[in-house]
């Protein structure tokens, strides 16, 4: 018997089928594995692949009114999943093996539900994050780059450790000036200490200050382009020389999900 009841999530919100299938809003990238079954409408859909063995997910696409099949001999279906939201009307049922709700969520969450086209996923020590690198021509206000993540729906990205850190480093070290940096999401409070605006670090043992750093009187801080080294600047950016690593990069992070 195919029941539904609701679960909402802190991430997403998904629709939970006794814990044996769970259907979330994505899309599925790869239609050429796929079968369409037009005959279904999505809840009878979902019903039949939970009862039929050779069946390992279906997804639904709004614009065609199809259930489409993808059965368990497919080898590449990890890799083409990725969330989307309510917005897209595209679903994806997926098997699971857990009793338990909560440890499907979070099995989806860190093992099949891709970043949106665009970000990659990060595992942190008690988040899995996404990260997308925005680039421009020239440098920009700590403001304009708090304001560009949150358009994507996203923070500043700060560090989870010494190899996050380094990683976020190497990720745009390739496209910029060697007196470039990039905003990171670490400001002085009221009582003068660097804190992070990122909410998903955990810690402060990567905050590593380049030499001279921090500056007083400079209450946002960057990361530079070929050392890995934070430094601090100026929240406005300027001003901006040869003699400045001049942020012209922001790394955006959000929740996976």
């Amino acid at each position: 018997m195919c029941v539904k009841t609701f679960l909402i999530s802190l991430i997403f919100i998904i629709l939970i089928v006794n814990c044996k299938i769970v259907v979330f809003y994505g899309i599925y990238n790869s239609a050429s594995e796929s079968v369409p079954n037009n005959n279904l409408n999505w809840f009878e859909c979902v019903c039949w692949c939970q009862e039929t063995n050779a069946c390992l997910l279906v997804f639904w696409n709004e614009s065609s009114q199809n259930c489409n099949v993808v059965y368990s001999n497919s080898s590449k279906y990890l890799a083409n999943m990725y969330y989307t939201n309510e917005e897209t009307d595209n679903e994806i049922a997926l098997k699971t093996n857990f009793s338990n709700c909560y440890d499907a969520i979070e099995f989806l969450k860190n093992r099949y539900i891709s970043c949106q086209s665009g970000y990659s996923r990060k595992f942190r020590l008690d988040y899995t994050v996404c990260m997308k690198r925005l680039k421009y021509a020239s440098s920009l206000s700590f403001s304009q780059a708090v304001e560009n993540c949150e358009n994507e729906g996203a923070y500043i990205t700060g560090s989870e450790n010494n190899n996050e850190r380094i990683s976020i480093a190497n990720i745009y070290n390739d496209y910029v000036k060697t007196n470039s940096s990039t905003w990171i999401g670490l400001t002085r409070n009221n009582q003068g200490n660097f804190v992070w605006t990122d909410p998903w670090i955990t810690g402060n043992g990567s905050i590593v200050w380049a030499d001279g750093h921090p500056i007083d009187g400079n209450h946002c801080a960057s990361l530079q382009s070929n050392t890995s080294l934070f430094q601090s600047n100026n929240c406005d950016s300027s001003p901006c020389n040869s003699l400045t690593y001049c942020p012209s990069i922001v790394m955006c992070v959000k929740l996976i999900g």
